[in-house]
């Protein structure tokens, strides 16, 4: 039956399994799914048809099969977001895979790849002292952050001493005493999600002993290298000693090397038994640059403080740090270039700028003291093309030179506004369903870029570090501009000098329906309404609109008898005859456009009939003017 109670005799398939937004995990690389349906009113000919996509719009189809008749089909799939469909078709001659539906509908499903929590800290086979609280720390993956902390002093990990969902990749516990005690980490997952079962989830087991001395206990203090030394990682380069000093003596280490002060995504966090770490500059893969490192206990308090080296690829240390090779600039740009670079040399080093790569015609040619040389309009100006620039120096009567490095000076480096071109208007049809694509183009390195979106000069939606083709969300009908901003990766705002426009037109409005029935001036009668008991409203259905809304007034008021949610098939019946008596009445239905989450995106056209309903009302009875009972 359809939401009006009327029987639908088309042949129909509504999905069973996954459920919308289902959730999947597995331990694999791939993950069999098993989708299933129901169906009704199949004759001969009806077939179904099955599809799977990666997006919502199903333009780009993983699965597409005819099948047949059966009730559910198993696919193999990788982790990732997907959305599934199943719809009934009648195949005709020549044709291979009819059009889904207009109101088919389409579920969503996500397989999740799990992964298996590493213990970090207390390491296996790790001693530390006896201490009001132990820090535990695990590794953590992006899909959830929650976890069961178990401690048992049996191996099997039976009637632990406690167990602790935690949300986050650390706890600290108080309470455990001298001993040998195991601990497990256990990823947590919603218990709706389908494959637990056969999800391990769970890290191994690692053993660790409280000593039952109870030590006072200070930061490691670092020993070697000195702050700010050089490091070689040249082809030539060896490991490099890493070592400090600890009076916990029996403590475990955290030690760890950054890029950056606040060490976010460390290069280096490892646990480390002793009170050195060896590093491998080849194995590392480590670059030319500054880095930074320091060193905790495991319980991840009592750090010491930081120190900074920098890796060069000699011993002589003499390495141009900025710009980088192939950098490019605008010619009203160059002039802010700080060219900075490394050097342990005691000695004033020459600065050189050429038109070509074997620098035979100098076009700077500067000693300087310092480690860096600012442009600042002392140099200059340079006509656009490409340039080279290096570091020379003489140490022991022999000539050093750092390696070459070009730099390009373009006409211009402001990011350019490309798509929609400014003054554009846009389909307010496309912008209501996220259609509009906005794309921009820099020459610039950026080191960070935002876009925001303005409808009447009020922000109406940002985008920190955006993509050069951006999909902007669902937008009504007005007027936009739209801008990037961004600084290069020397601090240079490139901005647009001014932003571009566009306007979203109003939706337009779908075409009125045809073939109304009841038609205009159709009459209703006493015995009519008595035989069928209620009135059936019907008309053609209006290319565009997957819904209706019906309402029915009395002539001449401005208010509603009926008025309907939006109908998905072009009939409506009225079985309750009480809202209606002998009148006229003027019935309307209007063709829209509902999304998936039930508003509506575009309007139509009225469509406006008449009926009316004509019932003889009985006269009363007449008495007689005068009688006399009882004779």
């Amino acid at each position: 039956l359809d939401s009006a109670g009327k029987l639908i005799n088309s042949a129909e398939v509504s999905a069973l399994s996954p459920a919308p937004s289902a959730y999947y995990v597995t331990n694999d690389d791939e993950m069999s799914v098993t989708f299933s349906w129901n169906t009704a009113n199949f004759e001969p000919g009806d077939t179904i048809y099955f599809q799977i996509a990666a997006d919502q719009r199903f333009s780009g189809l993983i699965e597409s099969a005819n099948a047949g008749v059966s009730s559910s089909r198993t696919v193999n799939l990788k982790p990732g977001i997907y959305w599934w469909r199943v719809f009934a078709a009648k195949l005709m001659p020549g044709e291979t895979a009819p059009p889904a539906s207009e109101f088919t509908i389409a579920s969503k499903f996500t397989i999740v790849a799990a992964e298996i929590p590493q213990v970090i800290t207390p390491a296996a086979g790790s001693l530390i002292p006896l201490r009001p609280a132990v820090h535990f720390q695990w590794s953590t993956d992006e899909n959830l952050n929650l976890y069961t902390v178990q401690v048992s002093s049996d191996p099997q990990m039976q009637n632990p001493v406690f167990q602790h969902n935690v949300q986050g990749d650390s706890l600290n516990y108080e309470g455990l005493g001298a001993g040998i005690w195991y601990w497990q980490v256990k990823r947590l997952y919603p218990a709706e999600w389908e494959g637990l079962a056969n999800v391990q989830a769970d890290s191994v087991p690692a053993v660790f002993t409280i000593s039952s001395t109870e030590e006072e206990v200070t930061a490691p203090s670092l020993t070697m290298p000195d702050d700010v030394a050089f490091v070689n990682v040249g082809p030539d380069a060896k490991s490099v000693l890493f070592s400090w000093k600890s009076g916990d003596s029996n403590s475990d280490y955290m030690f760890e090397v950054a890029d950056n002060l606040d060490f976010q995504d460390p290069l280096i966090k490892t646990p480390v038994r002793n009170n050195y770490y060896s590093l491998d500059p080849a194995s590392m893969h480590l670059e030319s640059g500054t880095y930074f490192w320091r060193v905790s206990l495991t319980d991840g308090e009592f750090w010491s403080i930081t120190r900074q080296f920098n890796a060069v690829e000699n011993l002589i240390v003499f390495e141009s740090v900025f710009p980088p090779d192939n950098y490019s600039v605008s010619e009203t740009r160059f002039e802010d270039i700080r060219f900075q670079w490394n050097s342990n040399l005691e000695t004033p080093s020459h600065f050189q700028l050429a038109r070509d790569s074997g620098f035979s015609t100098l076009l700077i040619d500067e000693a300087v003291e310092e480690t860096a040389l600012q442009m600042s309009g002392r140099f200059g100006p340079f006509a656009a093309g490409d340039y080279y620039w290096r570091l020379t120096n003489v140490i022991n009567d022999k000539d050093i030179k750092s390696a070459v490095r070009r730099i390009v000076i373009q006409s211009s480096s402001r990011i350019t506004l490309e798509n929609p071109p400014d003054g554009a208007e846009i389909d307010g049809l496309s912008a209501v369903h996220g259609e509009t694509v906005v794309t921009w183009e820099s020459s610039e390195p950026l080191l960070n870029a935002r876009l925001i979106l303005f409808r009447d000069g009020a922000p109406v939606f940002e985008q920190e570090n955006p993509g050069r083709t951006i999909n902007l969300p669902p937008l009504s009908s007005g007027s936009y501009t739209w801008t990037i901003q961004a600084e290069t990766t020397g601090g240079f705002d490139i901005s647009p000098q001014t932003p571009s426009s566009f306007r979203v037109a109003p939706v337009s409005r779908l075409p009125a329906p045809t073939g109304l029935s009841p038609a205009r001036g159709k009459s209703f009668g006493a015995e009519e309404l008595r035989a069928t008991r209620n009135i059936n409203f019907t008309w053609n259905r209006v290319t565009g609109a997957n819904a209706y809304i019906l309402r029915v007034y009395r002539a001449g008021s401005g208010r509603a008898i009926v008025s309907t949610n939006p109908l998905r098939t072009p009939a409506y019946t009225l079985s309750d005859l009480t809202l209606l008596d002998a009148d006229e009445f003027v019935w309307q239905v209007e063709a829209v456009l509902v999304s998936s989450e039930g508003g509506i995106e575009q309007r139509g056209i009225i469509a406006e009939s008449r009926f009316s309903i004509d019932i003889s009302m009985p006269s009363a009875p007449k008495l007689p003017d005068e009688e006399v009972y009882g004779r």
